[in-house]
């Protein structure tokens, strides 16, 4: 996909290693010598309920997407992550970075009833600046 130079250059800025809140998301890129892992925070303190929501839905949309779910390291965070084998950076990453940001609000919209109106907005901008379509 075709990115415009100032997504190009924002993606230069992003640090790989540890996450970067990306407009109230939290979002991760982390390097190893044969691939990435890129990840994204789906839900912090999340219920019972709201996990078998999301496992539910995850299952369905296995299909369509290449993220699937994890753990934070203290158990307490769901979070959707895939690899990126070759990939080293950011710029090597927009694409699937896209990819994963769509899957989460299908996620969001499905699992957290009442969701946020401002905070879809903002998702919705990261995406559009992510596609070229902000400058």
């Amino acid at each position: 996909m075709m990115r415009d130079p100032d997504t190009d250059a924002w993606l230069r800025t992003l640090p790989v290693g540890t996450p970067v809140a990306i407009d109230g998301v939290e979002i991760w890129l982390k390097t190893f010598p044969v691939g990435a892992e890129l990840g994204i925070y789906l839900m912090h303190d999340f219920s019972e309920a709201q996990l078998q929501d999301a496992l539910r839905q995850g299952f369905r949309l296995a299909v369509e997407f290449d993220a699937g779910f994890g753990l934070s390291a203290d158990g307490r965070s769901l979070c959707l992550s895939q690899w990126l084998p070759g990939v080293t950076s950011w710029m090597e990453a927009g694409d699937a970075l896209e990819k994963l940001l769509n899957q989460m609000e299908m996620l969001r919209t499905s699992i957290e009833p009442g969701r946020n109106p401002m905070q879809e907005r903002i998702e919705q901008r990261m995406r559009k600046m992510l596609e070229g379509g902000i400058k």
